[in-house]
């Protein structure tokens, strides 16, 4: 069970996106386009070592299907792609093959989440400001992802919970006391009240899956105490998520409620699939796990 574990844990450290890299397209005057990608300086260095042609060859922006041939500037951990836009051009696409992670791509007032080399799906260059429920279904739908299949951390942290309840009433109750801690640590990020850096948060967060699985003793009252304040370290997680994709300034509250609707319908999903798992494999002999209990429903 400890070895399983740490597999699973320097799996999530490799799977779970650290929020380094973002890409924001504008326009500034007609007939121009600017992009902007972000990066980390030191990581930008080893990107760097094949100078700026080995960088743009690994960047594909095309606008309707033709490929451009942009001006490259580069300021630290930023690197700016400027040139002429296309007469009547109206669309584009994007892709960055220097990252394996997911990031965050801002076209004016959009935003898509994209995995490290893939292209998005082609963009109006004239997009309009998406209506309210397309950002709260286009956030939902990133919450969710964010936790599954990508967030190996807080999926580890529910199977700990699931594993370690002695009925679906301990498990639930758990499972409320971590949503409502971390909506409260991610509003209060969010709206700039207060957060903790990721240097600090990523290490606390993976402390916390390791204690949740070997912890077996605690009282309920002092486990759901635990669980509240891991739940807060987990909502600065999200947050620093969210600040790499960035919201849509109109739809902040939208944006930010479908983002948390999404991680508590992936958070159930966990839940879920994990007792559908015990329900299943609990008659095989060579299956040892503490599903008994769950399976009478305190």
């Amino acid at each position: 069970m400890r070895s399983l574990l740490l597999f699973l844990l320097a799996l999530g450290a490799q799977a779970h996106e650290i929020g380094t890299t973002r890409v924001a397209v504008s326009f500034p005057e007609p007939g121009a386009y600017l992009v902007e990608i972000t990066t980390d300086p030191e990581a930008l260095k080893e990107k760097w070592q094949g100078g700026e042609a080995a960088f743009l060859s690994r960047v594909d922006l095309r606008f309707d299907g033709v490929r451009a041939t942009p001006s490259l500037h580069q300021d630290g951990g930023t690197i700016r792609l400027t040139g002429v836009l296309p007469a009547g051009a109206q669309t584009f696409t994007w892709k960055y093959g220097w990252t394996f992670t997911s990031y965050g791509l801002t076209v004016g007032p959009n935003s898509v989440w994209l995995d490290g080399g893939e292209t998005a799906a082609p963009i109006a260059v004239a997009a309009p400001a998406p209506g309210r429920w397309r950002v709260a279904g286009q956030y939902l739908v990133l919450g969710f992802t964010h936790i599954l299949p990508l967030g190996w951390d807080h999926m580890l942290f529910i199977l700990g919970l699931f594993l370690a309840s002695s009925s679906v009433r301990s498990l639930l109750a758990q499972a409320t006391v971590f949503t409502v801690a971390h909506s409260i640590t991610l509003g209060l990020a969010m709206f700039n009240v207060f957060r903790l850096p990721p240097e600090i948060v990523e290490p606390a967060i993976w402390i916390s899956i390791v204690y949740i699985f070997f912890e077996r003793r605690a009282a309920a009252k002092r486990r759901l105490a635990l669980v509240f304040a891991f739940g807060l370290l987990h909502g600065m997680g999200f947050a620093s998520v969210l600040t790499e994709l960035g919201l849509p300034r109109a739809e902040f509250v939208t944006a930010l409620a479908g983002f948390n609707l999404g991680v508590e319908a992936a958070q159930l999903a966990v839940i879920g699939i994990c007792y559908f798992g015990a329900t299943q494999s609990a008659n095989l002999p060579f299956v040892n796990w503490r599903w008994a209990a769950l399976r009478r429903a305190g």
